[in-house]
């Protein structure tokens, strides 16, 4: 029987309000940021189409965790709020098949570069807020990771239930 690993989550991130960017450079940039998804359709990777999405997953320098059915997925959303910096809300989803208590810490690599990357970007002015909840069917607790910011500094809050 293979095990799987539930994942659900959130980010909350910043950009500068000076910067002008359209909704479609902004997802590009968010996407970037992220990386690559490989759909959970791609069907039998021995067809051209399933391959061909499989080859460009696998040489994508930053890519999403992924199990043998498929990696995480997210969806971005933009905000409007003139009054706010949250410009992103990215929700974050996944079933991974193959994937366990083991391969826990990989996911949360995935989280933390991801938000570097993000503060590295010029036009981001960092993040507010990050949580994660992983649950392995092979390990009775919920593993569940926020992180926000307090001043400049991350302060990261890992909890098992």
């Amino acid at each position: 029987m293979s095990v799987w690993t539930h994942v659900a989550g959130i980010l909350r991130l910043n950009l500068n309000q000076g910067d002008r960017l359209t909704d479609e450079e902004l997802i590009e940039i968010v996407k970037n940021t992220l990386g690559v998804t490989l759909p959970r359709n791609i069907g039998d990777l021995e067809t051209e189409v399933g391959q061909k999405l499989w080859d460009e997953f696998e040489a994508s320098e930053h890519k999403v965790p992924c199990g043998a059915e498929g990696s995480l997925q997210y969806d971005i959303a933009l905000t409007y709020d003139a009054h706010s910096t949250s410009r992103v809300v990215v929700t974050i989803w996944g079933d991974l098949r193959g994937v366990g208590y083991i391969d826990m810490p990989s996911i949360e690599r995935w989280l933390k570069k991801s938000l570097r990357r993000w503060t590295l970007e010029p036009r981001a002015l960092g993040w507010s807020s990050a949580q994660l909840t992983i649950m392995p069917e092979d390990w009775t607790p919920v593993y569940f990771i926020g992180m926000f910011l307090e001043g400049s500094r991350t302060v990261m809050l890992k909890q098992l239930k």
